[in-house]
């Protein structure tokens, strides 16, 4: 483990590169935590930290994502067709990342994930408030967190930095590599993450996912207009008397 000078300074750069990233804001250090997590960090069987303690690091995203491609909303383990107005879509979220304190020998593994609101993909535990996957209706494991994000780069043993790992966050969920979200047994590279049933529902309907993706824009209210006093009639002004003058 390196020494604790030399992990502060690897923090500070590396935040500094996070709050770089286009989309990245509200980057903040909320804190040092001298303990171990208490959920899921690694794949078995390795499952969390060789070094004790982690840095609390929030901050926002701004990043179209799919929200919601299940309208039926029951508990499914078959992929089925949607349509475009199936699919739920935002592009505002706030993310965690557990920085460890053994750095870069201790990666970040599954330590960042969504505070909330999370995205519906496989590689996400999109759990509702009762821990249940959304899609398949399994409960969350005890020992997983909910929105929790498993890439691969994260669990590099050579420490892959925050902003790479983000960078490879805004890839996923615009859907850019097609491979991501075909299964090992279809020719892709994706093993099906947390939620195997929800990948396939991904595969499946691949296409209109990543074109509603493309296409979708953010609605903002359209400003009222103010209509001024006096029926937005023009008034008149009224010229001002100089005091001794007539």
């Amino acid at each position: 483990m390196v020494d604790i000078s030399t992990w502060r300074q690897i923090i500070e750069r590396q935040v500094d590169q996070l709050a770089k990233v286009p989309g990245v804001s509200n980057v903040s250090r909320v804190g040092y935590v001298d303990d171990l997590p208490n959920f899921q960090i690694y794949v078995p069987p390795k499952a969390t930290y060789a070094e004790k303690g982690y840095e609390i690091i929030k901050f926002d995203l701004n990043c179209k994502a799919i929200m919601d491609c299940h309208p039926l909303g029951n508990a499914s383990n078959t992929p089925y067709p949607i349509k475009r107005s199936d699919i739920q879509i935002n592009d505002e979220h706030s993310l965690v990342i557990y920085f460890p304190r053994g750095f870069p020998t201790d990666s970040i593994g599954w330590g960042i994930f969504f505070e909330s609101d999370i995205p519906m993909y496989s590689n996400f535990t999109c759990v509702n408030d009762s821990g249940i996957f959304k899609f398949s209706g399994s409960p969350l494991p005890h020992s997983w967190a909910a929105g929790i994000i498993c890439i691969g780069a994260a669990s590099d043993d050579t420490g892959r930095p925050m902003h790479e790992l983000v960078i490879n966050l805004k890839s996923y969920m615009l859907m850019e590599e097609k491979k991501l979200f075909t299964h090992l047994s279809n020719g892709g590279n994706n093993d099906g993450g947390f939620e195997p049933p929800l990948l396939h529902h991904m595969e499946q309907n691949y296409s209109i996912l990543k074109s509603a993706l493309d296409s979708w824009e953010k609605r903002t209210p359209s400003p009222q207009k103010l209509r001024r006093l006096g029926g937005g009639k023009t008034q008149q002004k009224t010229k001002l008397r100089r005091l001794g003058k007539k």
